[in-house]
């Protein structure tokens, strides 16, 4: 916290010296949105290739209890949201209820990708973001561009269900709903944000999340400790998949309406097309390629309009 200034002035001169923005304005950050975005999306998916050794030693949803707790504890060592920085009654009311969205997004994701192949649960769950960016871009050619952004993402990862396999039509349920917890996330993170807290909100929101997510993980937690190498490669994964990631989208949703975040969120899988690439040397169809142009499009023309 800064010297010399009250708990709030000093929470805003914080905040404004990581995304250029001062608590509760409007503004896009210095740094354009979609480049964002890919920098998230990189750091993520390098996240995700930490975890894989830890899926060989615990269950999904321990490995995602140690991501968010150790997020969690990372973010509120780091943001002190306490005392005289404490948030308001409802300030911890709404990063409560983040929180909540936060693991049931989460939660549901596993789900899928326990069923489905990675790509195609992406592609199922951006249908919620979808929606929500058709919904509230306005204009035709706002509409067109989401149209434009869903196609690309259905080129990059595709479909191929068989409905008739019941594990399959289970897991297109999951993604479905996690599709709808994604809008939930994407509304309650715009909220938090914009009451000029949202860091603060953020720590709350993860710490509190991984509260809830502590009773699937309880049986396996005494094998976590006997494992010290484990708990290194889960704070590295942590960083990598839930604070950083996690501090960036507070960053963009500060500065772009919930409807362009929406829309931006087209650009994971385009990320997950490129480090796949350049760190897995996994060649792209060219239908992945066109996939990549068609979301690029549809984010140059909605951000540069909006």
């Amino acid at each position: 916290m800064s010297p010399n200034l009250p708990a709030d002035a000093a929470d805003q001169t914080d905040a404004g010296s990581l995304d250029g923005l001062h608590a509760g304005s409007h503004r896009r950050p210095n740094v354009p949105a979609p480049l964002i975005f890919m920098l998230e999306g990189t750091i993520q998916y390098v996240g995700a290739g930490l975890a894989v050794g830890l899926f060989a030693l615990f269950a999904p949803m321990t490995v995602a209890w140690m991501r968010s707790i150790i997020a969690g504890i990372l973010l509120m060592a780091w943001r002190r949201p306490w005392g005289k920085r404490a948030l308001s009654w409802k300030g911890y009311a709404w990063s409560c209820a983040f929180g909540v969205a936060l693991v049931a997004m989460n939660t549901t994701f596993y789900e899928a990708i326990a069923r489905l192949p990675l790509g195609t649960t992406v592609s199922i769950e951006f249908l919620g973001p979808v929606i929500f960016a058709a919904i509230g871009i306005p204009g035709i050619k706002g509409k067109l561009s989401v149209l434009v952004a869903f196609s690309g993402v259905v080129l990059i990862s595709g479909f191929g269900l068989d409905l008739g396999d019941s594990r399959q039509l289970v897991g297109l349920i999951w993604a479905l709903v996690a599709g709808g917890l994604w809008v939930a996330y994407m509304a309650l993170g715009r909220k938090v944000a914009v009451l000029g807290r949202g860091l603060d909100s953020l720590a709350i929101a993860v710490l509190f999340g991984s509260f809830l997510q502590l009773p699937f993980a309880i049986p396996e937690i005494p094998a976590v400790f006997r494992a010290p190498e484990a708990i290194a490669l889960a704070i590295a994964m942590s960083v990598c998949s839930s604070f950083i990631p996690y501090v960036l989208e507070q960053v963009v949703l500060r500065g772009v309406k919930a409807p362009l975040f929406a829309l931006l969120s087209a650009l994971l899988p385009v990320t997950s097309l490129l480090v796949g690439l350049l760190m897995l040397r996994q060649i792209p169809t060219p239908a992945e390629l066109g996939g990549l142009v068609l979301v690029s499009l549809a984010v140059a023309m909605t951000y540069r309009r909006s």
